[in-house]
């Protein structure tokens, strides 16, 4: 594995991780020695990998025995791989699995220098004198269990693991009232400086734009394969959210992102000359106004969520011919969606994976693709609200997306990234609009303003 959380995760937190079902990981040997281990974690429908060099022919096995004896909770199980296993990934394909997502977490290349400094007023604490319960204390409140202040209030984790000169970051997290003032970079420095001393080259980290902007880049990949089950098809969480919750949520005064996405999309529908676009994702159609002074001849909304469509087609009557609503599965929605010169996707790909957006991407052929993508910035991806257990059913199907991986993911089909718009919200996160043209790089992003 790219890094040892397993280990970690098994041995240190037992209420994080359901380890009732251990019995079911299973190891592979091979005259004494052990070429093959599978084994859940957190969820225990996720399922992962490690395969030996030279033992490909057990992939397909390790799949089949993780099917039948893993546990499932009714929705089938999912394969977490990570890039280089490609005869499991061969063999998730001929047992018909297929990607849904991908991922990428960061590594700090040690041939680079970390030195943040610690801020004036706060002293790093000697490991003889730690006080495990104030550790405890300090965790529990930089998770967001509780927003009090504590005596620690930051805490980061090294574990030297030199099979692969790694050092690997485990946990990391500052309480709530002391975030954004440098203690984990300047944590992470110090961490950086006894670990290369005893022969590290790198460095994990997270997924989040934390790392990045330190000096992290994407290093491993991570595919998320599953199998289609009636309960996935007849249960997308979208579909048990109800409009009224998800905009109420959308745009309450501590949010605002309802606001922001009608003012973003304005600038979307405006930014080229077209006649057609596809906006995916379009729940009760936010931002349709700006359709009838844009010139637009045809707009498609696309959602997995009846309802939402029937409300969008109420409020927006007058839009006649040129609105045509879809009710379409992404994930299902092969020789389905129409063809379009611009593709809007805004706080979309989050929850149907860049593998299955790049698809649609290829099915409607547009000219340009404009995405609107959340960067949560040291804060839960769904914002604190009194609708905040409306979206529980989400955790199952989010994907934490970051520019770098969506601009990978677009070059990849041909789409070459032509320019970038952030718009801050009131709670520290911000919305970054990342823009697309097939072919070239012959046209700039038009002139545009987050107001």
């Amino acid at each position: 594995m790219p890094a040892p959380f397993f280990e970690y995760a098994y041995s240190s937190f037992s209420y994080w991780m359901d380890i009732s079902y251990s019995y079911k990981n299973r190891i592979w040997e091979s005259d004494g020695r052990i070429v093959a281990f599978c084994f859940y974690e957190n969820p225990r429908t996720d399922i992962y990998f490690c395969l030996r060099p030279g033992y490909g022919e057990l992939a397909q096995e390790m799949i089949q025995y993780a099917a039948k004896n893993m546990p499932d909770e009714g929705a089938g199980i999912r394969l977490v791989l990570f890039g280089g296993q490609d005869e499991l990934m061969e063999s998730a394909k001929r047992l018909g699995y297929r990607q849904e997502s991908e991922s990428w977490n960061m590594q700090f290349d040690f041939v680079n220098k970390l030195d943040y400094p610690l801020p004036e007023g706060f002293h790093f604490v000697r490991p003889r004198e730690l006080d495990t319960s104030k550790v405890g204390e300090c965790c529990w409140k930089g998770f967001d269990h509780e927003k009090e202040e504590g005596a620690y209030v930051c805490w980061a984790g090294m574990w030297w693991t030199p099979e692969n000169k790694l050092a690997y970051l485990e946990p990391l997290c500052t309480i709530p009232e002391y975030r954004r003032k440098g203690l984990a970079a300047a944590a992470l420095s110090e961490l950086y400086r006894k670990t290369k001393a005893l022969g590290a080259t790198h460095m994990s980290g997270g997924e989040s734009e934390f790392y990045r902007k330190i000096g992290y880049i994407p290093a491993v990949k991570w595919t998320f394969w599953k199998k289609e089950t009636e309960y996935e098809v007849y249960n997308n969480p979208w579909n048990e959210i109800t409009l009224t919750d998800y905009e109420s949520h959308m745009s309450l005064a501590s949010i605002m992102q309802l606001q922001a996405l009608n003012k973003l999309i304005k600038g979307q529908l405006k930014a080229w000359p077209i006649s057609s676009t596809m906006i995916l994702g379009i729940a009760g159609g936010n931002g349709l106004e700006h359709i009838r002074d844009s010139g637009i001849k045809k707009v498609y909304g696309v959602d997995i969520n009846a309802a939402y469509l029937s409300e969008t087609s109420v409020r927006y009557q007058d839009l006649g011919n040129i609105l045509e609503l879809l009710c379409i599965d992404l994930h299902k929605c092969s020789g389905k969606l129409p063809k379009a010169e611009l593709l809007i996707a805004n706080l979309l790909v989050e929850y149907i994976g860049c593998g299955c957006f790049r698809q649609v991407v290829q099915q409607v052929e547009p000219k340009y693709v404009s995405c609107v993508i959340q960067v949560n910035t040291g804060v839960s991806w769904v914002s604190d609200s009194p609708y905040l257990h409306v979206f529980d059913g989400l955790k199952r199907v989010y994907h934490q997306i970051d520019a770098d991986m969506l601009r990978e993911s677009m070059s990849g089909i041909g789409y070459r990234y032509i320019g970038a718009l952030e718009y801050p919200l009131p709670n520290g996160k911000k919305l970054v609009r990342l823009d697309f043209k097939k072919g070239s790089m012959d046209m700039l992003l038009p002139d545009s303003t987050a107001g």
